[in-house]
């Protein structure tokens, strides 16, 4: 164990980006599905900690593995794994995401917003309208705070 300790290299956020623009990395994310399609950094190919076999990495020749995740956890789990299957080297990026996003790297994913919260979003703003145009132009406009006000309150009492 001691000697596949020596073998993991911790690299910084500097170290992997200059790699990556050279083309000399195979980085792998080893989060789950869900925070890698939130965000990531370009070029990174997931394969989820609960479904990680070094058997499946490629070994290509000179390009370095780098593993990562969000925090930096689960990718030094994984090079463990990878180092007592019998690779020689591994990096891990220290930090993981995290460190990554700090240094003022790029990343890529889906932005999401929740359902609820875009409800609330609008309705606040209906409501803000009505109340900012009733007491502007005609306070007939404060209606239509009334109607979205009271549907919420409707909704609230009749909803299980």
């Amino acid at each position: 164990m001691t000697f596949a300790m020596h073998n993991l290299k911790e690299i910084d956020a500097l170290t992997l980006k200059q790699w990556m623009d050279r083309n000399e990395v195979l980085l792998i994310d080893v989060s789950k599905p869900q925070e890698f399609e939130k965000s990531h950094i370009p070029g990174a190919k997931l394969i989820p900690i609960d479904k990680f076999d070094p058997a499946t990495v490629p070994r290509l020749q000179g390009q370095r593995i780098v593993l990562q995740c969000q925090s930096g956890d689960r990718s030094t789990q994984a090079a463990h794994q990878m180092l007592q299957a019998g690779f020689s080297h591994v990096h891990h990026l220290q930090g993981g995401l995290a460190a990554w996003k700090a240094a003022g790297y790029p990343t890529q994913g889906k932005r999401s917003i929740n359902i609820l919260r875009l409800a609330q979003i609008l309705t606040g703003s209906c409501v803000l309208l009505g109340t900012s145009l009733g007491s502007t132009l005609s306070p007939w406009f404060v209606l239509f705070s009334i109607v979205v006000g009271g549907s919420l309150v409707l909704i609230g009492v009749s909803n299980d």
